[in-house]
């Protein structure tokens, strides 16, 4: 996000932010509510395969558009693949299993 504001020497600036963003974690798991596996490497994808962020660990969180994506986790050579939406103002949680 990027914004322009004027500050103007000995005035108080007041700057009002809003957004339509969700917050999403991720986590791959063996089985569902399972332990989340560390050293996951993660691609987070636009349905179209376009890559909008990549990450690596075992929970980590991005604050994304509304819309609907695709995540790919990797661990050791294997990859993982799951679609999943976000609404304005979401936090959620998305699990990936191992199958």
């Amino acid at each position: 996000m990027e914004a322009d504001v004027t500050v103007e020497a000995g005035k108080l600036t007041e700057a009002t932010v809003s957004h339509a963003a969700a917050r999403v974690t991720f986590k791959l798991v063996m089985r569902e509510g399972g332990e989340a596996l560390p050293d996951t490497q993660w691609t987070v994808q636009t349905t179209e395969g376009q890559v909008i962020k990549r990450s690596v660990g075992a929970l980590p969180t991005h604050i994304l558009a509304p819309g609907t994506y695709t995540i790919i986790a990797r661990s050791g050579a294997r990859a993982f693949k799951r679609d999943f939406t976000l609404a304005s103002g979401d936090t959620a949680q998305v699990e990936v299993l191992m199958r």
